[in-house]
């Protein structure tokens, strides 16, 4: 039981160690306490995650369950190993020597050290430098000894260096020298790291992130130098002056310089190649070199916190020929302009602007940035979409008088919409209007008639769409308004009327209304007709217009009338009607029905309900193609003489039959038939098992079935029988003897018990199918009676091939449970893989 509820413990080894890789090794090695199955699955987890967190902040419990785990650790390769230590552990600096070399030792690849917060950085140990395996090293808060003579990466391709202090200038040339594959850095530097320029020369580099934020670095003097011709990713803030030389890197496609130096003129000038480039620069002069040309630049954003941003917003229009897209926004405090400045418009566009989308965050429609905004709507004549985010400080009447002024403006592109933004990025104008008809009208179909027709008060764009929805639904109750139907159908304009679902509830509905609004869809070419009258006890008299719906292909009615009509084959024609469900409708004789379903040629799909005064006493279902059959006479039905179904479907392939007030159901043979559900009340049953001999599942609750079975059910696999009558014992015995390859059996109750009288009885042989196919055996509201307990017991002492046994019991009392169990689990089984499970 305990291995059919663990079902993960079942996964391989290989798959198991790919789930618990992703997991904190604290949670790892909790694992081993499940069962024999994890208790050393832990020590083959290839990567190692340490976390001081995770420890309550406790240093010596932290640093015991480290140590442990390494020497427990039997994985063949060490993927990854990665600790997160804290300053309260004093002896840091060693405990952290210790692992690494113990990682170096088994190969590592991935190595991750962070140690903070700490003032003084942890020495890392020289058995690391010449580590050949390293792929991923990734170090915070460490201090780098003096390797001069030692160093060799040339495995690694990922190098972050956060907050590292180094030996000399010198060091981390010499460390990025051995990284001969190197293709991912970062360097973020900190105060006292013992390094003026940090000088960055590596062949292979495609990324690279260049950050130094501390007030410490104050002089011009601490700068950058790049050298990495393959670069394709570029990432450098500096808030803190100095500079960055660079030399030619024409690989470049994306690139964000956020730096306050006097001079860019080497950072952008190398960056000729940029596709996506996102600028924060102090300076427009000096930003690039006269005569550049940003040849390949599409995408910019630029942003707006410097005193005349807009000086080198005019620059970069001027000389970026294919630039579309345009994001202007203030990532930081902004500082004062200069007094006096205005904005100069670009002499020379590009031969036209080619912008396609301008975005501006934190607009605050200042003359200057308004002056920009026109500027651009006017001279983007392949301008699609401009969107407008104000800053939140902004009161509603300065935002619409923002949107105002800026929707007068002239435009250079008669298709550009301006779109006006929240602070949270949150269309305040109404986005859902820009998809097209076909999209709406799918939208519109979803919701209800009346809910539809109050979109028309949205707008001029929603005002007659609704009109366009191919299907109609109306549900009239008490107070309702014929006058709404009458209107919608009049107002009506899609092509063809999909669906048409009309419910009514309330007498005040005239029928002559009903049939009004029904010759009005059938006149629309309607395919599927609903119709649910429940006002009164009296049904619906359906019009002659709607016998000769050639478009109709489901027509579903309930409480309808179909009494009155003259039925012959050329009045009644349902040519495309593949679905036809009849619930409680009442006809005029035998015949009418007969002669309705003889007029639907491609019918596939038939239910019918029968009630008390439909005048039919036997319903005969004669259709060639029909696949599916469900039919059902209430216990409420009064009359039982004579009532009765004939079926002749031969491509039957679902049937299901509830009928506790008729005598009898005779069908033909249904050779495709797969399933089939009876629930039946009938003095003779066995003829209409003998049509289903080619069922594969079968449910039945019946009273009586003579034995033996009149049939075998060669295909059958799956029997369900319900318990509620006395006789079940014999038709489950009759049932086990026809079904030699039946492999699922289930037992249940779904009506009132009334199986008081009946008992169990063993065959006189035991059947085959428990010899040779049964596998899974269940049984559902058992009480745990002696006659019970005697089947369940011969079923597990007699079933060869059984694989699960499913008790689920009727009462909830747990000792009343107990002997349930007591009785079964000392049950000889003839399966030694059995398994019972009881609930």
């Amino acid at each position: 039981m305990d291995d059919y509820r663990d079902r993960i413990s079942r996964l391989p080894d290989d798959f198991l160690l790919q789930i618990l890789s992703r997991l904190p090794t604290k949670d790892v090695v909790a694992m081993s306490l499940l069962s024999k199955r994890w208790r050393f699955l832990w020590t083959l987890v290839p990567k190692l995650n340490f976390d001081l967190r995770l420890h309550d902040n406790t240093c010596p419990k932290f640093t015991k369950f480290v140590d442990r785990s390494l020497l427990l650790h039997k994985a063949p390769t060490l993927e990854s190993l990665r600790v997160k230590i804290g300053s309260i552990c004093h002896n840091a600096d060693v405990d952290v020597g210790v692992w690494v070399r113990i990682a170096v030792d088994r190969g590592v690849r991935e190595l991750d050290i962070s140690y903070c917060p700490a003032e003084e950085p942890i020495r890392l140990p020289k058995c690391l430098f010449p580590c050949a395996t390293l792929v991923v090293l990734k170090l915070e808060n460490m201090s780098l000894v003096d390797a001069s003579s030692y160093v060799c990466f040339k495995s690694l391709k990922t190098l972050h260096l956060l907050d590292v202090k180094y030996f000399d200038e010198q060091s981390l040339p010499h460390l990025l020298s051995s990284c001969s594959v190197l293709e991912d850095l970062v360097v973020q530097r900190c105060p006292g790291d013992n390094v003026k320029i940090v000088s960055v020369n590596a062949a292979c580099l495609k990324t690279l992130t260049l950050h130094k934020s501390s007030q410490a670095f104050e002089g011009d003097d601490d700068g950058f130098l790049i050298a990495a011709p393959k670069l394709k990713r570029l990432d450098i803030e500096d808030y803190w002056g100095g500079f960055c030389d660079i030399e030619n890197m024409p690989e470049v496609v994306e690139a964000n310089v956020d730096v306050i130096y006097k001079n860019t003129e080497r950072i952008l000038g190398s960056l000729t190649s940029v596709k996506r480039l996102a600028l924060c620069l102090m300076t427009s002069d000096a930003a690039y070199p006269t005569g550049t040309v940003f040849s390949q630049l599409v995408h910019l954003e630029l942003c707006t916190c410097a005193p005349r941003w807009w000086d080198l917003l005019t620059r970069v229009i001027e000389d970026s020929p294919k630039l579309r897209v345009l994001k202007l926004r203030q990532k930081h405090i902004r500082r004062t302009s200069s007094p006096g400045a205005s904005w100069k418009q670009p002499v020379s566009l590009p031969k036209g602007l080619s912008l396609e989308t301008f975005k501006w965050e934190l607009y605050e429609g200042t003359q200057k940035q308004k002056e920009v905004a026109k500027f651009i709507l006017k001279h983007g004549i392949r301008l699609k979409k401009v969107i407008v985010s104000p800053k939140p400080s902004s009161s509603l009447l300065e935002k619409h008088e923002m949107l105002k002024e800026l929707s007068s403006a002239p435009r250079g592109s008669s298709t550009c919409k301006l779109l006006v933004k929240t602070a949270k990025n949150i269309p305040k104008m109404d986005r859902i209007s820009e998809l097209p008809d076909a999209l709406l009208l799918q939208i519109l179909s979803l919701v209800k008639t009346k809910e539809r027709v109050a979109t028309s008060l949205l707008s001029k764009r929603w005002e007659t769409l609704w009109m366009l929805v191919p299907k109609l639904d109306f549900h009239l109750e008490r107070g309702s308004d014929s006058e709404f139907v009458n209107r919608s159908l009049l107002l009506h304009r899609a092509p063809v009327l999909e669906s048409f679902s009309l419910k009514v509830d309330t007498f005040q509905v005239s029928p002559l209304d009903i049939g009004l609004w029904i010759r009005t869809a059938v006149d629309h070419g309607v395919r599927e007709l609903k119709l649910d009258y429940t006002a009164n006890e009296d049904p619906i008299r359906l019009p002659r217009s709607f016998y000769t719906c050639q478009t109709l292909l489901v027509l579903k009615l309930k409480n309808a009338n179909l009494v009155g009509f003259s039925y012959n084959s050329s009045s009644v024609c349902f040519q495309s009607l593949k679905i036809l469900h009849l619930m409680s409708v009442t006809y005029s004789d035998e015949k009418s029905l007969e002669t309705i379903l003889s007029s639907c040629s491609s019918l596939k799909d038939l239910v019918v309900e029968c009630c008390p005064n439909d005048n039919v006493f036997i319903f005969t279902i004669n259709v060639p193609s029909l696949q599916s059959l469900s039919l059902n006479r209430s216990a409420k039905y009064c009359r039982k003489n004579c009532l009765g179904f004939v079926i002749n479907a031969p491509c039957l392939k679902y049937l299901n039959i509830r009928d506790y007030r008729g005598s009898f159901c005779l069908a033909e043979d249904m050779p495709e038939l797969v399933e089939a559900n009876v629930e039946v009340g009938y003095d003779k049953l066995d003829e209409l098992l003998g049509s289903l001999t080619s069922v594969k599942r079968l449910s039945i609750c019946s009273t009586k079935l003579n034995a033996p079975c009149p049939t075998t059910f060669q295909q059958l696999v799956h029997l369900e029988i319900c318990t509620c009558k006395p006789e079940w014992w014999n038709l489950l015995v009759c049932l086990l003897t026809a079904t030699p390859k039946l492999r699922v059996l289930k037992l249940k109750r779904t009506h009132k018990d009334c199986s008081k009288g009946g008992c169990w009885n063993e065959p006189g042989s035991v059947p085959d199918c428990l010899l040779t196919s049964l596998e899974d055996f269940e049984w559902r509201r058992y009480k745990g009676t002696k006659d019970q307990s005697d089947l369940v017991t011969y079923i597990l002492r007699n079933s060869c091939h059984l694989k699960m046994v499913k008790i689920l019991s009727e009462t909830d009392d747990p000792e009343e449970q107990l002997e349930m169990i007591k009785k079964l689990a000392f049950s000889p089984r003839a399966s030694i893989t059995c398994q019972v499970d009881f609930d």
